[in-house]
């Protein structure tokens, strides 16, 4: 294995952090999604975890990072491949759900009282 396909298969480790921040700093970081932390602050952790897959470092430390594999990740939507159910490319049979409208013009069971 080349280390390009390693790195590929590698998580990208993140720490969620809690900041403390007084009411101006949280409107900013709440408007612009963006805050600078001083360089004195002290950032507490609340997880660590991959940031392709999600998975938090005790579940994912020592497996290959599903996250990272491109077929994965979808496009623009009206782009995209659309997903099915068993993954061979045609659109697998449709499922009436309860409630809904079977085409038949009626969405549910006829009571004993009427006819």
């Amino acid at each position: 294995m080349t280390s390009e396909s390693a790195d590929k298969l590698a998580h990208e480790w993140v720490i969620a952090a809690y900041v403390p921040v007084d009411a101006q700093g949280a409107a900013y970081a709440r408007r612009r999604g963006v805050y600078r932390v001083p360089a004195a602050t002290k950032v507490s952790s609340a997880e660590v975890m991959c940031g392709h897959c999600r998975r938090p470092y005790d579940e994912a430390v020592h497996t290959e990072c599903p996250g990272s594999d491109p077929a994965l990740h979808g496009g623009p939507i009206g782009t995209r491949k659309r997903r099915t159910p068993d993954g061979a490319g045609a659109q697998g049979p449709t499922r009436a759900h309860p409630g809904r409208s079977t085409g038949t013009g009626h969405t549910g069971t006829l009571s004993a009282g009427a006819a």
